[in-house]
């Protein structure tokens, strides 16, 4: 029954625009804030065990708390869509300065990816667009459909980031920062991608008082 469930939300093309997006949406900033940045930072300006510690818990802070901007501009605006896509290319963003910027000090890294971490908490606002194409009804059969993409992009860029920057370090032969910074322009560019498909997704239902 749990799998005809799925079977059903998948036949509907609306949610495939959807479903496609979920794959990026979290899955290259978990990379970034889950294992590139620790490694990154102490690589790249040699620090101990309590400054990288300290570093990573500025992050976890923002990305918890970024996360609570969004619930409240999904309702001011009512467009739900435009607010997401904002988020994307806000990381987009920060992303591709750090790619773009060599030698840049730590204090700069730091604040990039600070503000990268404050607006990658998109999971709950693309859950809420997936359930809009449907009856609440069917509530339940879209989040576990749509968590399946979320969760299969986290493995994925997981893998797919180590698996980047060792081949641009091992096999073209980069020093190790260019390596962490043409991997960030790498997922960035995945980033992108996955916008193009969500651009295709057809509108959510304006957000209303109590939903």
């Amino acid at each position: 029954q749990s799998i005809g469930g799925i079977a059903m939300i998948m036949r509907q093309r609306s949610f495939l625009w959807v479903a496609a997006f979920s794959v990026t949406a979290i899955g290259p900033a978990v990379a970034v804030i889950g294992l590139l940045s620790g490694v990154f930072l102490r690589e790249r300006f040699g620090l101990d065990a309590v400054q990288l510690g300290n570093s990573v818990l500025v992050l976890l802070i923002a990305l918890n708390l970024g996360g609570v901007i969004y619930s409240p501009l999904d309702r001011w605006t009512g467009r739900r869509k435009l607010v997401i896509a904002g988020g994307v290319l806000t990381q987009v963003t920060m992303l591709g300065l750090l790619a773009i910027l060599p030698g840049l000090g730590f204090w700069p890294t730091v604040v990039l990816l600070t503000a990268f971490a404050s607006v990658s908490q998109l999971h709950a606002l693309v859950i809420a667009h997936a359930q809009s194409l449907f009856g609440p009804e069917l509530a339940g059969r879209v989040i576990t459909t749509n968590n399946i993409f979320m969760i299969g992009g986290i493995f994925l860029f997981q893998l797919a980031s180590g698996q980047a920057y060792d081949l641009f370090t091992n096999g073209f032969g980069v020093s190790g920062e260019d390596g962490y910074r043409l991997t960030f322009a790498a997922l960035a560019i995945c980033q992108l991608i996955g916008l193009l498909f969500y651009a295709n997704a057809p509108n959510p239902m304006r957000p209303k008082a109590g939903e």
